[in-house]
């Protein structure tokens, strides 16, 4: 009797044999998001400038920053064709727009459900993280 393996050992077999990748992947990550506060702070003190308006300039820095870490420390993806490099930038950009978005639906859905400003950030945070990995992996760095 043949015994398979189930979707979930598959997964974490998958998980197991990437295990630097996801390492580099949240090390950036962190690091990104620290620059990404950062920014945020330096970005809120200039006059003029108002809340979601410099959370928006910290995102667009964090979106350049994030790439070059995605591509060159984490997955070390070296491209010589143009036309798949502009392909690559714009669909990175397409996927963090929409981080940005679902980033603030999850803090909306989740301070609804729960009231904690703390819970709600935190456990956003969790869900976009994910989805961004995936997103990553399926459409942006994809192998071709």
């Amino acid at each position: 009797m043949k015994q398979g393996k189930s979707k979930t050992d598959i997964l974490l077999d998958w998980i197991y044999n990437n295990r630097r990748m996801f390492f580099l992947y949240f090390a950036a990550a962190i690091v990104c998001e620290v620059i990404r506060y950062f920014t945020d702070v330096l970005f809120s003190c200039i006059d003029g400038l108002t809340a979601q308006d410099s959370a928006l300039l910290a995102w667009c820095v964090w979106t350049v920053v994030f790439y070059v870490c995605m591509k060159f420390i984490v997955l070390k993806s070296k491209t010589s064709n143009v036309y798949v490099l502009m392909t690559e930038i714009a669909v990175f950009i397409l996927v963090s727009a929409v981080l940005w978005l679902t980033r603030q639906l999850f803090v909306t859905v989740f301070f609804v459900l729960t009231s904690s400003s703390s819970f709600a950030m935190a456990m956003s945070g969790i869900f976009n993280e994910i989805l961004c990995l995936v997103l990553m992996l399926k459409f942006v760095f994809k192998k071709k």
